[in-house]
């Protein structure tokens, strides 16, 4: 029986990895290995999963809404819509663009304005959280003066 250690063939590479030594382990193993992620790439995950998210449960309430009050709950849409309809209409709600297909009914309008309501504040306190972000940045870098606010010291002769 043999008691070599079996390793990985090495990577000539270093795909993803940092080159370190020999015996040292390395630094980070992509699999959470290195810590959580940055704040950045978990806000900017996190808002695209939200809207989309958002973007599905509203074409959800656009079918049902369709299926409890039939035909008059919009107009410009086919007899029998799928659901891809109502997601493209749901999407162009969330980003309100508008489309050829207008909801109709009470409760159908009521549903496109909350979307829209939704998917405006859930962008604006994003872009807002991004803000502050990037003027904590700017408070804690030092700042250079500004040569032309600044008087010319002369030479006392």
């Amino acid at each position: 029986m043999s008691t070599e250690v079996l390793r990985a063939p090495p990577d000539p590479y270093h795909l993803g990895h940092r080159p370190h030594a020999a015996d040292a382990p390395p630094q980070s193993t992509g699999h959470g290995g290195g810590g959580p992620a940055p704040k950045r790439i978990v806000v900017g995950y996190g808002f695209w999963i939200f809207l989309l998210s958002d973007v599905i449960m509203f074409a959800s309430f656009f079918a049902a809404a369709w299926k409890l009050e039939g035909a008059g709950a919009f107009l410009g849409i086919s007899e029998k819509p799928t659901l891809t309809t109502f997601i493209y209409f749901s999407l162009l709600m969330a980003t309100t663009v508008g489309s050829e297909i207008v909801p109709h009914s009470l409760l159908t309008r009521a549903l496109a304005g909350l979307e829209s309501i939704v998917a405006l504040t859930w962008t604006l306190v994003v872009f807002a959280a991004i803000s502050v972000q990037f003027a904590d940045a700017a408070r804690a870098s030092p700042t250079q003066p500004d040569p032309s606010t600044q008087k010319e010291e002369r030479d006392p002769e």
